[in-house]
């Protein structure tokens, strides 16, 4: 018999450093991104960290972003077949995963910007479908929470290093975070907030876009 009156317990390694500060709420994303089955939903748990990690690494408020159907189909990897044999079934299974985030609101909305749905009547339309444009609404709480968020207003008199340096810190994410997001070297951007070296042009633009 064991008389036991109360259990203490503590957050894991995955939510702890969310708990507190400006990265609480996009958490409650990679929260519900854990829920999703990893053999079932395995697509649904990486589009839905793949959007946590773009809203939190984007400081505008204006969070409502556009990507290639090619873009995300790439992030969701194995978990849709991506062969044009399959066309209408590959589109299908893509837009079951939008409507399923956005019903377990991952997602406020979805919508195709510029795809014209007679174009499935035509020879070859999977290879335009996928060059098409998809605009996705963070949910609310996230835009309400970064409108709260302070920005910094940070000078162009600064040297582009400190001012990558201040929002990186800001934004509670590493090199290897950052890097991601912008498809450059965690290396890179070291390099960058140190001084070390006069970047490349393409990382230069790459940087202060960010």
């Amino acid at each position: 018999h064991m008389d036991v009156q109360q259990f203490l317990f503590r957050p894991g390694q995955v939510f702890a450093q969310f708990l507190f500060g400006l990265g609480r709420q996009t958490a409650l994303l990679s929260a519900r991104a854990l829920r999703y089955d990893p053999y079932r939903q395995n697509a649904e748990k990486r589009l839905t960290r793949y959007f946590s990690w773009q809203w939190r690494s984007q400081p505008e408020l204006d969070l409502g972003n556009s990507y290639s159907v090619e873009s995300l189909l790439e992030t969701l990897g194995d978990g849709v077949d991506h062969n044009p044999r399959y066309a209408q079934r590959v589109r299908d299974r893509f837009e079951k995963i939008l409507e399923r985030l956005q019903a377990d609101q991952v997602l406020a909305s979805w919508q195709y910007l510029d795809w014209d749905e007679s174009r499935c009547q035509d020879r070859g339309w999977f290879a335009d479908w996928l060059q098409s444009m998809v605009r996705v609404a963070a949910p609310q709480n996230i835009v309400d929470h970064y409108r709260q968020t302070p920005q910094l207003g940070l000078s162009k008199e600064l040297p582009l290093g400190e001012r990558v340096r201040a929002m990186r810190k800001k934004l509670d994410l590493n090199f290897a975070q950052l890097g991601q997001h912008l498809g450059i070297h965690r290396t890179a951007i070291a390099r960058v907030e140190r001084q070390e070296r006069q970047p490349k042009a393409e990382l230069v633009e790459k940087l202060e876009k960010w």
